[in-house]
This record gives structure tokens, C-alpha cells and sequence, in this order.
């Protein structure tokens, strides 16, 4: 495992993995492929806002999962990683979703 991130950090990586995530939406080819997507968009949507409800001051302390949503992330990512050609058919968003997944699922969620 790695050295856990802080909540600052961790709120950067959710809000790119959410973009990224956003553009996989728009561009994935079924309905079953957008509720994937959307699934893992609203738990990290869930657990931004509860930690944007922190106080900026607790920002440096090392990332603590919050929401009981977020538990079941790491498999959801996992899952995605596995099957990224499937779900994901633009190379430039599945490129950037291959860097970001490792980030997010090295944290302990």
C-alpha cells in the first residue's frame, strides 16, 4: 500500500478522475456502459462533498475515506481498469483514465 495522500491531494485526483470519468460518459456506446460510468461518478461526486464540508485547515491531514459509498470504489475502478476497451472507445480519455485509476485505487479505500 502506499503512503496515503492527503485530503487536499486526494480532492485533486477525485475532481480529474471525474472529469475524465464525465468524458467517458458522453462517449461510451450503450446504456449499460453509461450506467457504469455514472455509478463510480456519483460515488466520487458523494464523497467530494463530504470532504469539501471540512475545514480548510484539516486539508493536510492525511485521506481518511468518509462515505460508507466510497468503500466499494476500489473494486468499481478495478473492474473499469479491467475492461477499459470495452467501456471506453476514445484513446485519449482511456490514455488519461490509466493514469488516474492506479491513483485513486493505491489510496486506502
Amino acid at each position: 500500500m502506499s503512503k496515503p495522500v492527503t485530503i487536499e491531494k486526494f480532492l485533486v485526483i477525485l475532481s480529474e478522475l471525474h472529469d475524465e470519468l464525465d468524458n467517458a460518459y458522453w462517449e461510451a456506446n450503450s446504456a449499460d456502459h453509461k450506467d457504469v460510468m455514472y455509478n463510480i461518478i456519483d460515488i466520487i461526486r458523494i464523497e467530494a462533498a463530504e470532504l469539501n464540508k471540512l475545514s480548510i485547515q484539516d486539508h493536510h491531514y492525511p485521506y481518511e475515506p468518509i462515505t460508507q459509498e466510497v468503500r466499494g470504489l476500489k473494486e468499481k475502478l478495478k473492474f473499469l481498469h479491467k475492461n477499459m476497451g470495452k467501456f471506453v472507445p476514445r484513446s485519449k480519455t482511456a490514455h488519461n483514465l490509466e493514469q488516474l485509476i492506479p491513483k485513486v485505487a493505491a489510496q486506502d479505500i
